[in-house]
């Protein structure tokens, strides 16, 4: 029922009290409730007037909403649920902690404040009180303890201090040195951990996340007696380079179930360590030995997860090829198996060992590339080995030949067997620089097999193209990406086998039944090296006229991915290479991965990477919603950019315009013909997106596209940037971004690199265009497939530009590289065109100029994508982008942020329409005002 207010006369009376009563109370006249006596009050009393109804106002609320407070109190107490049974109730809060530092998390503590009701009904529910934090204020740890009665505890560890260190990641902005000293003040209270220590026995399980500086407080309750231990779990994240703890020794008891030790060390021989299962370790040098890890395994046979990863064991990098005694060990329950970034002698280990025939997820990771591999092939790969077999699927009894996947890249190989109907997954990567002695270790393992297994072959385009004689009698299906490998697969596939005779002559791969090449989008056709081999391996190999035809020319699938500028002659000779072969086919690709001159016409056509979602935010002082971000980047779509830089996987602790970046992913409408890039500094950031990336899948059956195809990393021209970026020398910095490209690409993401302070640094000044280009050339063989050169500071320019292009050219090629200006002095539109004239086709903006860097005093933000839009249309090249709608957008998102619009082009068009709009008005009022006179 809806109440009405008090009457004005009742109000003015209350007032009236209440200013009183602040007169009375400061021995000061303030006004009263006459509504127009402050009309006459002299300017200086207005403030103190002012100041005093706020007071009164304020005193009053409290008290009203203290008194609904309590009334809603009572009557809740009277609500159904106070009246429940107790068995009832403790299932409710059983998932409340007991206590918790944040206000934000309701503990059973706060609970216990509800009502004598509850109160009584917590303090009898033991069940409640087994979870002891030993971050608890000291007065309520006996009362945990007092009220579990005799029941298991679980010993939890996140200290309030070290919560704010939980972003912190490897070798970010502060001072390692600072850090520690910050952390080391940290110390767990010494009433609970005392109090803990008492019921050491009645401890069931251990679970700590925590900092180096408790690491001595730690190893004592470690190494506490804990006969009924069942479940430990300790890890140390704070901060990401802290040291390894231990080792420590467990006191004898009980079997574990579960053992989880990150960045932990222990005396790995316990006996405690059987009847696991669950076995998670990593982020340490001192893993256990061979012989140890073989232990566990084989006292463990009810072991269901198994995860090895960064893990190292203590012989790792000896010469010595076997230091164990392989012995059968069957782990018939063994679920899951992860090993990743570990020793390769886990994995040669694992697969001469142990067999694990029920597991529906193996992936296996054997290092990387430069790492020893003495015995770890001879192990894997050795003809009759089961356990590597069961790891490839091709153990499991099937009807038909099982169809094994093997894509090689750059640095890896990774063979992966998935079967829907069994919900099986199989993966492993072996990372090698050279696998030219491994392929003919995997062929003979392959074919000894029976069934031999249809194998599907993928190249891509960084990886080393050998030959493909190794693969002949296993080869059913061939995807070559890149045109240089294109063009000598065209040569392998037109070879005799070496064991044929001329009378019985066998083509190379002759159970081949599909095959893709697919040529770089950039590319041009090359008569000699495409159209002639292309006749020649359809006219001989596959048409009813060539000698010896392998298959009839209904049984192969050939096609042929290109793009119709850059192959036009492929493309009018479509329908008489069909007429030889009915199942080739040719597809067009499009251009997305540079800058072909005969895209627009001659090396008319300027690629615009738009980074305003990301460059351009990332500077903003204030927190930017998520669903702006999000309908900045859908409005952008819109526009005809086909590249949309749309957030960063970096800590928000640091970058905090940052934050949100997987929501971001999640809630754009993505457009199939646009990409969608995210920053990715190191790899916790890569391993967070791609944690993103398998959570959301597209839909099955689906062509949608996944969140994103593509990364970018950075790295600094300048010594002195980096250590003040990332605390870090630059060859430290190419180091790091070894693991997260690698990762990305066998994730199947592309990789961008950004190099930045190519011009000057706000920290030592002039950059020398040789260290740009030692820089650029890095990136460049480590696997970026485009390197964006960044003015970083803004302070470039024609001369410094052309001088750093000059010598970056040098070793990279013009169109795989990009121009990345910042407008601090006004010269960003004249540099990026000067990038564009020595034929780098690329280029990076931000629209209404959004940006700079938080890490580069007083840079500015970048040049704005209207002006340079603006300027290559005049010049005569072309964008593909809409410059009237992209104007719209960086006033509306000018306006969203609070901030001037920086786009002087933006400005014009916006100002010209409004005065269009204006004069239209205009005269559709003098026209109606016409009419009316005319009436």
């Amino acid at each position: 029922m809806a109440l009405k207010p008090p009457s004005e006369d009742a109000v003015a009376k209350a007032f009236s009290i209440l200013m009183e009563s602040l007169s009375e109370e400061n021995g000061k006249r303030f006004i009263s409730g006459d509504n127009s006596a402050y009309e006459f009050l002299p300017i200086p009393d207005l403030a103190h007037n002012v100041d005093a109804v706020r007071l009164a106002k304020s005193c009053m609320v409290q008290k009203m909403d203290l008194c609904a407070a309590r009334m809603q109190h009572l009557r809740n107490l009277a609500s159904p649920i106070h009246q429940l049974p107790l068995d009832v109730l403790a299932i409710i809060l059983e998932g409340f902690p007991v206590w918790s530092p944040s206000k934000e998390t309701t503990s059973i503590l706060d609970l216990l404040e509800v009502g004598r009701a509850w109160r009584e009904a917590i303090l009898n529910l033991p069940q409640l009180w087994t979870a002891f934090p030993l971050d608890i204020p000291p007065n309520f740890a006996p009362l945990v303890l007092e009220r579990s009665k005799n029941l298991p505890l679980t010993i939890t560890c996140l200290p309030m201090p070290v919560r704010r260190y939980l972003d912190l990641e490897d070798g970010e902005t502060q001072e390692r040195s600072q850090i520690i000293n910050e952390i080391e003040g940290v110390e767990l209270l010494p009433g609970p951990l005392e109090v803990a220590l008492r019921e050491a026995e009645r401890w069931r399980t251990i679970d700590f996340t925590l900092s180096c500086a408790l690491y001595e407080s730690v190893e004592k309750l470690l190494e506490a007696p804990t006969p009924a231990l069942e479940v430990l779990r300790v890890a140390v994240k704070y901060p990401a380079f802290a040291r390894t703890m231990g080792p420590f020794t467990l006191s004898p008891g009980s079997q574990l179930k579960e053992l989880t030790l990150y960045r932990v060390c222990t005396s790995w021989s316990s006996q405690r360590f059987t009847g696991l299962i669950k076995l998670n370790l990593g982020g340490t040098n001192s893993g256990p030995s061979i012989k140890q890890l073989l232990r566990m395994l084989s006292n463990s046979p009810q072991l269901e997860h198994l995860s090895l990863e960064s893990l190292r064991p203590p012989e790792y990098g000896t010469s010595s090829s076997s230091s164990w005694s392989p012995e059968p060990i069957l782990l018939d329950c063994l679920q899951t198996v992860k090993v990743i970034r570990s020793g390769n002698k886990y994995i040669s280990a694992l697969l001469s060992s142990a067999q694990f025939p029920r597991a529906k997820s193996v992936h296996l990771w054997d290092g990387f590339p430069g790492g020893r591999t003495s015995g770890l092939d001879a192990n894997i790969w050795s003809v009759g080995n089961e356990q590597t077999a069961a790891v490839l699927g091709l153990s499991v009894a099937i009807a038909e030949r099982r169809r094994l996947n093997i894509l090689l890249e750059a640095n890896g190989i990774n063979f992966k067997n998935q079967d829907s109907q069994l919900q099986e997954h199989f993966d492993l990567i072996i990372c090698r620089e050279d696998f030219s002695n491994l392929f003919p270790r995997i062929e003979e393992f392959l074919t000894s097999w029976n069934p031999i297994p249809d194998v599907k072959l993928e190249v891509g385009v960084g990886a080393p193209f050998l030959s493909l004689l190794p693969w002949s009698p296993l080869l059913r299906s061939l995807h070559v990406k890149g045109s240089e490998h294109c063009r000598k697969a065209l040569v392998e596939l037109a070879k005799q086998s070496p064991s044929s005779s001329l009378e019985n002559a066998s083509w190379m791969c002759p159970e081949l039944l599909e095959i893709t090449l697919e040529y770089e989008a950039y590319d041009q056709e090359n008569h000699s090296l495409d159209i002639e081999p292309l006749y020649y391996l359809l006219n001989q190999r596959w048409s009813n006229a060539g000698f010896n035809a392998a298959s009839t020319p209904q049984s192969i699938s050939f096609t042929w991915i290109c793009h119709s500028r850059g192959f036009p002659v492929m493309w009018r000779l479509q329908d008489e290479l069909t007429g030889i072969l009915p199942s080739f086919r040719m597809v067009n690709t499009p251009v997305l991965d540079g800058n072909p001159g005969w895209l627009e016409g001659s090396l008319s056509h300027v690629k615009i990477v738009e980074v305003g979602p990301r460059d351009g935010l990332q500077n903003e002082k204030s927190i930017i919603p998520t669903e702006v971000k999000v309908e900045l980047i859908d409005k952008l779509g819109t526009t005809g950019l086909k590249v949309i830089e749309s957030g960063s996987f970096v800590s928000p602790k640091w970058v905090p315009q940052m934050a949100g970046t997987a929501d971001v992913l999640l809630q754009i409408k993505r457009k199939p013909e646009v990409r969608y890039p995210v920053l990715v500094p190191n790899l916790k950031g890569m391993d967070t997106l791609v944690d993103l990336l398998e959570r959301h899948p597209p839909p099955a059956g689906s062509y949608e596209p996944q969140l994103t195809d593509e990364i970018a990393v950075f790295i600094a021209a300048s010594e002195s940037f980096s250590k003040a970026n990332i605390n870090c020398s630059i060859a430290e910095s190419i180091d790091r971004l070894g693991p997260v490209i690698r990762l990305a690409r066998f994730k199947g993401l592309r990789v961008r690199g950004y190099v930045s302070t190519v011009i000057t640094c706000p920290y030592e000044g002039p950059i020398a265009p040789e260290k740009v280009r030692d820089v650029a050339k890095a990136l460049h063989q480590i696997g970026c497939y485009e390197i964006s050169l960044g003015d970083t500071v803004g302070t470039g320019t024609p001369i410094t530009v052309e001088n750093m292009l000059s010598a970056v050219t040098s070793v990279v090629p013009a169109e795989k590289l990009a121009a990345h200006m910042h407008d601090t002095f006004g010269m960003g539109v004249v540099n990026s065109l000067i990038a564009v004239k020595a034929g780098i086709l690329t280029v990076d903006s931000s629209v209404a100029g959004l940006g700079g860097c938080p890490y580069s005093p007083g840079a500015t933000g970048n040049v704005a994508t209207e002006d340079i839009v603006h300027a290559l249309h005049g010049a005569g090249y072309t964008t593909g982008v809409d410059l009237e709608s992209l104007a719209e957008i960086g006033g509306w998102i000018s306006s969203q942020l609070g901030r001037p619009n920086s786009s002087r082009v933006g400005q014009a068009l916006l100002a010209k329409k409004k005065r269009e709009a204006a004069a239209k008005a205009r005269e559709t009022q003098a026209g109606g005002e016409t009419i009316q006179a005319r009436l």
